[in-house]
């Protein structure tokens, strides 16, 4: 038998100062802990002995300087100390502009530059996920690194009334000792495929997201979002593994009555490596979710759905597929709003 217990404690504070010469300062704290432990039959798996465990401890420090009513600079510094890793620090700087702002659009402009910081937790270091009856096993690494980054990223969100909103954003990261599973350092024993984290020395991303929400009348509502990522395992030559080049989102809301509203979401997502040394892929795929809300007074709603409805599922004999686990979903529920009831 095979127990695995997890605990994480977590305490953040803020405090905001008021404005003070056109400048806003906010100054905060934050405490991780976290613990692992994982027996079978009594015998500890863990490549420690006993439990894993970690704390991390953070501060940060924002400045946002209101240079003009049209016009912000934003200043950060985070710094934590973590008990497996020692002390890092991360700055970041951004602006943000109001360049539209006429009786029918209003556009605002964002640029930022700054560093992140991520330390492996716990699961990535030391849980064993068995899932051996599907023929793969993953196993963490204690040997990670924390992986860091430099991020640039650019962004403009364009508004005519309350009826359409298009944001654009561009992204370009440079990152060291990213943390990644990857096919290729998988090993195979009686049928069953080992799979584990490991640290890809230099990489880089960028891309675009895109979204346009629209509000065509007083009964539909349209939205669409678009992601474009490009990435570079620099060591290999290759592209990262697990993430695909292409996310597409889809969705409607339609009030057929004034309390009854039907909603449409599509996903679709492109094919991604999944092994840098045999060059396998998942495939892509195409999910449709179908929603149906009625209200009823205040204070209660019923509702049904269907997610995927075409019941698009990962081929569970193929290793390379990694496309959605769970089936078509049908679902019928109720929902009680006591809150309103009592107004």
């Amino acid at each position: 038998n095979r127990f695995s217990h997890q605990r994480m404690q977590h305490l953040s504070t803020q405090l905001d100062l008021p404005a003070w010469r056109r400048q806003l300062w906010t100054f905060g704290a934050d405490w991780h802990h976290e613990t692992l432990s994982q027996t079978s039959n009594g015998v500890s798996e863990l490549n420690t002995t006993g439990n894993a465990k970690r704390s991390n401890a953070e501060l940060f420090v924002q400045n946002n300087v209101l240079l003009s009513d049209d016009l912000e600079l934003l200043f950060g510094l985070r710094g934590q100390n973590d008990s497996d890793f020692g002390s890092h620090w991360a700055p970041k700087v951004s602006v943000r502009a109001n360049v539209l702002n006429g009786a029918e659009w209003k556009g605002i402009f964002r640029a930022s530059l700054g560093q992140g910081y991520r330390v492996p937790n716990l699961k990535e270091r030391h849980y064993l996920f068995d899932h051996s009856a599907l023929g793969y096993r993953v196993v963490g690494n204690p040997n990670l690194k924390p992986e860091s980054s430099t991020s640039l990223q650019l962004g403009a969100t364009f508004k005519r009334g309350e009826r359409l909103s298009v944001d654009v954003n561009a992204f370009y990261n440079r990152v060291r000792d990213l943390i990644q599973t990857d096919e290729s350092n998988a090993t195979v024993s009686n049928g069953i495929a080992t799979y584990t984290y490991a640290n890809v020395a230099r990489a880089r991303t960028s891309g675009l997201d895109a979204s346009v929400n629209w509000r065509a009348n007083g009964a539909l509502s349209l939205n669409a979002a678009y992601t474009y990522t490009a990435t570079r395992n620099e060591t290999t030559r290759t592209e990262l593994t697990r993430r695909p080049r292409q996310i597409v989102r889809l969705g409607g809301d339609w009030h057929i009555q004034p309390q009854t509203v039907l909603g449409l979401r599509v996903r679709y997502q492109s094919s991604e490596l999944v092994d840098t040394a045999t060059r396998a892929r998942s495939p892509g795929w195409t999910t449709l979710d179908l929603s149906l809300n009625h209200k009823i007074g205040r204070s209660v709603t019923l509702f049904v759905g269907v997610n995927n409805v075409a019941n698009r599922q990962r081929s569970f004999t193929n290793a390379s597929d990694f496309g959605p686990v769970a089936g078509r979903y049908i679902y019928v529920g109720a929902k009680f709003a006591l809150g309103n009831a009592i107004r």
